[in-house]
């Protein structure tokens, strides 16, 4: 990404493997696209990590 998106989410997640995929993708949908996603792990223990690398994937606007 070679220029600053206008809105950045930050979305804090600890052991959130069964919701963060859900929310990832309802972001990944909206229709203002000017955004940067960015997951900070918390130390999570489960999935939660993997969920966002297969988001990231998917849509490169996420961040890990």
């Amino acid at each position: 990404m070679s220029r600053h998106p206008r809105v950045s989410v930050i979305i804090p997640a600890f052991q959130s493997a069964s919701r963060i995929g859900a929310t990832l993708a309802r972001l990944s949908r909206q229709t203002f696209t000017d955004l940067e996603v960015i997951v900070v792990n918390d130390g999570s223990t489960d999935d939660t990590p993997a969920v966002v690398r297969r988001a990231i994937a998917e849509d490169p606007r996420i961040r890990l």
